[in-house]
């Protein structure tokens, strides 16, 4: 808890009250927040009249010169537009200013001397590029990579959920490790709705699929995966939740449930997502990039071992062995029905199940999140 009350900025574009905004995750620092004794104000940037214009002629023009993208928010003039727009009489009524997941919002922030600023996000700029962001622009690059200096040279505190972020941070940014807090992020689910249970075999496996962009997040993989298990002796259903832009070939396929999309803002829909959590065994996670995957927590708080990609901050989640199985980068759907079917028949999953619960309650909940940012915010109060 903090050690007495404090008013907490938080720097948001988008509406840190949405549950659907980057997953949940700011829904649930917010939440955190306020139950470590904290009142949080919405520092809300917003895009005027001026960068709506600025970013239409802009990318308009560059796309007369190139086929690249123009990212026109992470330029140094659309940052700082956007950062000038948060009104400074609410910056003053703060504590402390928390910046998620936004640091075109905090380039050249006019904040009163001596308030602390705690950077967090799952990812940096430089180490986005080629990785999530492919075919951008030079300009956008260069100032990209000078907003995110600026923002973590200026930061008190930055909060790094990986170790991923944390070595790009220290390697990209030259940022003195002791800056650095590493504190891994929670499960977007209520606690209230967890429900774990142990793994046990039944005649068909349940695998789980959670993502939005189908590509990216390898759901044809994950298809693959279950068609190899069918194919290999082990009845398998792989239910399908997201999937955005899942293609008619995919949808076609046997042995798949289709669940589609849904909104954690939904009282329906939330309560999908729970009843599926609950009811599958394994999680598979065959992402091609990931910051850090907020699924994964999930999946443990109800027992599920993930299989994952070895891949961005995916590491800092998925320990080898024991709370699921990294794949190298590239594997492809037979690589994980076999490590799935020999741990199946091995007996693992049911190890792993429960060790993916106890790596949930000591690490990958939101209880842990706020006792550690809590203590890190009581030195600055």
């Amino acid at each position: 808890m903090l050690k007495r009350k404090a008013k907490i900025g938080i720097i948001s574009l988008e509406d840190p009250t949405d549950r659907n905004v980057s997953s949940g995750t700011n829904y649930k620092i917010v939440e955190t927040l306020r139950r470590e004794g904290a009142d949080i104000i919405w520092l809300h940037p917003y895009h005027s009249w001026l960068w709506i214009f600025l970013e239409r002629t802009l990318r308009n023009i560059y796309k007369l010169l190139s086929s690249k993208t123009f990212m026109f928010r992470h330029t140094c003039m659309g940052a700082f537009l956007e950062s000038h727009s948060i009104k400074r009489e609410k910056i003053e009524k703060c504590d402390i200013v928390f910046a998620s997941f936004s640091s075109p919002a905090c380039y050249k922030l006019r904040l009163p001397e001596g308030m602390p600023l705690f950077y967090i996000s799952d990812a940096l700029w430089h180490s986005m590029i080629g990785y999530y962001l492919k075919h951008i622009d030079n300009f956008s690059k260069h100032d990209g990579d000078k907003i995110e200096s600026y923002v973590l040279n200026k930061a008190s505190k930055i909060i790094a959920p990986s170790k991923w972020m944390r070595n790009s941070a220290i390697n990209d940014y030259h940022q003195p490790a002791e800056k650095i807090c590493s504190i891994q992020f929670g499960a977007n689910i209520d606690e209230k709705d967890i429900k774990y249970k142990k793994f046990e075999k039944r005649p068909t496996l349940d695998l789980l699929f959670i993502g939005v962009d189908w590509k990216r997040k390898g759901g044809k993989i994950a298809i693959e995966a279950a068609q190899w298990l069918n194919d290999n002796g082990v009845p398998t259903t792989l239910h399908i939740i997201g999937g955005r832009d899942i293609d008619n070939a995919s949808l076609a396929t046997k042995n798949i449930d289709y669940i589609g999309m849904l909104d954690k803002n939904s009282p329906k829909d939330y309560k999908k997502l729970i009843e599926e959590l609950y009811r599958d065994q394994v999680l598979v996670f065959p992402t091609q990039a990931e910051c850090a995957g907020i699924v994964t927590c999930e999946a443990c708080a109800f027992g599920l071992p993930v299989y994952g990609s070895d891949t961005g901050g995916v590491g800092s989640y998925i320990a080898d062995g024991e709370n699921g199985r990294l794949l190298p980068l590239g594997s492809k759907g037979k690589d994980y029905g076999m490590k799935i079917k020999q741990d199946l028949l091995s007996g693992k999953l049911e190890e792993m199940s429960a060790l993916a619960r106890k790596r949930y309650e000591e690490d990958l909940n939101w209880n842990t999140f706020g006792e550690k940012i809590a203590s890190l915010i009581n030195n600055y109060l």
